[in-house]
């Protein structure tokens, strides 16, 4: 089972990568777009960086085989994907609210989402890097299936990661969460004195809705366990089902988001029958009127 999800969370984010950043192959507003990239880039990254070791370790009988300096990698390069993806998919929600919120569509500059990307993903990693001030020596914890970097002789190291790990996890899945129950409620007021012909952007409007859930669904079970694990340590016993179901559901999100592209955005689809068929693929440039909110 972890393999397959590792050849789908690898194959399928490196196909959205592919169709958006070389064929134009993802009909949708450059906004929108340059999140879906993010995103991809973030479960690609997740899936080689955490599922891979952990696959080998599963296959290793929960022993750890791939040696110090592999686990200083894993330990290091999985924390600033898993962040950037619940920041990402926060502004992916609260862009989706404001477009429905502001009718007609209210352009709004790209610019902005550079700059939230480039925290998302700078943040975590400045964390990393200030980390490294304290020269911690990461170990693998077998009740997680991963290495760490935490040390039960500190407990306010350990008081920090349950913080920061709340922090940057369940309040982007809260605001995330709030975003997605406006939408709905707005798009049903929409619905009912003017009919569902007059909501605009409804392909957009579902794919966000689609992949936010998605991500809050897998990833409740996974912080929890995460944040007993890192207060409690070794003083609990938690039995190696509920470690991996904690893990499978965060796989969740990493191999759905491109089967929800498939299902719901038409000209991803055709990209990707395409190459299924090994057929030749034509270069697409984004029309002018994606240049907005239209897809």
């Amino acid at each position: 089972l972890t393999l397959i999800i590792v050849l789908m969370g690898v194959l399928g984010n490196s196909f959205v990568l592919i169709a958006s950043l070389k064929y134009r192959a993802i009909n949708m507003d450059r906004i929108s777009i340059f999140l879906i990239e993010n995103l991809a880039a973030a479960d690609l990254l997740i899936a080689v960086v955490e599922y891979i070791p952990v696959l080998i370790t599963v296959i290793a009988d929960g022993r750890w085989v791939l040696g110090d300096v592999i686990c200083a990698i894993e330990c290091y390069a999985k924390f600033p994907p898993f962040v950037a993806e619940c920041f990402i998919i926060m502004t992916m929600a609260c862009y989706r609210t404001h477009i429905i919120y502001n009718p007609p569509l209210v352009p709004v500059s790209i610019k902005w989402f550079y700059f939230y990307a480039a925290l998302a993903w700078g943040v975590p990693t400045l964390n990393v890097v200030l980390l490294q001030a304290t020269h911690p020596k990461p170990h693998f914890r077998p009740e997680q299936l991963s290495c760490t970097v935490s040390d039960h002789s500190s407990q306010l190291m350990e008081d920090w990661y349950a913080v920061w790990g709340g922090i940057t996890m369940l309040v982007p899945m809260l605001v995330t969460g709030i975003a997605n129950i406006l939408l709905l409620i707005k798009v049903y007021k929409i619905t009912k004195t003017s009919g569902s012909g007059a909501i605009q952007n409804k392909s957009g409007i579902l794919m966000s809705f689609m992949v936010c859930l998605t991500v809050i669904i897998s990833w409740l079970p996974t912080v929890i366990y995460w944040t007993t694990t890192a207060i409690a340590g070794t003083t609990i016993t938690i039995p190696l089902w509920v470690t991996l179901f904690s893990r499978y559901s965060l796989t969740v999100n990493v191999v759905s988001n491109p089967v929800i592209y498939v299902f719901i955005n038409k000209r991803f689809r055709a990209f990707v029958l395409s190459l299924l068929k090994c057929e030749r693929v034509e270069r697409r440039e984004i029309p002018s009127s994606y240049v907005t909110h239209s897809s």
